[in-house]
């Protein structure tokens, strides 16, 4: 049951696209933004579902990241 504003946490400049809101949330739950290698895997695994829907598009970036290796890595 827990819920999480992203758009709250991503402040007042909304991410524009799959890449920024990568870049963003990124920097945000890993501390630094992903390479540009793990970046491009994460992109293509998310695929056509990362443009379809723009308001979605912070939960979906979230989950990617959150399931990537970059996150799991101790």
């Amino acid at each position: 049951g827990t819920r999480l504003d992203l758009p709250a946490l991503l402040g007042p400049v909304a991410p524009t696209g799959p890449l920024a809101a990568l870049d963003s949330l990124g920097e945000l739950l890993l501390g630094a933004p992903l390479g540009p290698a793990q970046r491009d895997l994460l992109l293509a695994a998310l695929g056509e579902g990362a443009g379809q829907d723009p308001a979605g598009l912070p939960s979906l970036v979230t989950a990617g990241l959150l399931a990537s290796p970059a996150y799991q890595w101790r």
